[in-house]
């Protein structure tokens, strides 16, 4: 997995870039303020940025404050979980968001 930056589309979000890794060359985990993302991307034509392929692309998959070296575990976690799991256990209907750290 590469590090990279992606840009979310749109110039209202502009100031939400974030940082995180490149797990194909269609995804990336990323961080949030206090959200760890998974995002469809696409290059640019800049090596290490991506931008997000839409405006709200930006799938919340834990809540909390992460940094950089825990986004390979909570992919490996994402992976390893099945579909079902994912939405009876870790979904928050209510509030529209996953969060595998629970």
């Amino acid at each position: 997995m590469k590090k990279i930056i992606v840009i979310p589309q749109g110039e209202q979000y502009a100031k939400y870039v974030e940082i995180g890794l490149l797990i194909d060359q269609s995804y990336a985990i990323t961080l949030g303020e206090e959200h760890v993302h998974l995002v469809k991307v696409k290059p640019t034509t800049q090596a290490d940025i991506y931008i997000a392929e839409q405006p709200y692309s930006f799938i919340t998959i834990a809540v909390g404050t992460y940094g950089i070296q825990d986004l390979p575990i909570l992919l490996k976690k994402l992976k390893r979980m099945s579909g079902y799991a994912l939405l009876t256990k870790y979904h928050h209907v209510e509030d529209d968001y996953f969060n595998l750290a629970e």
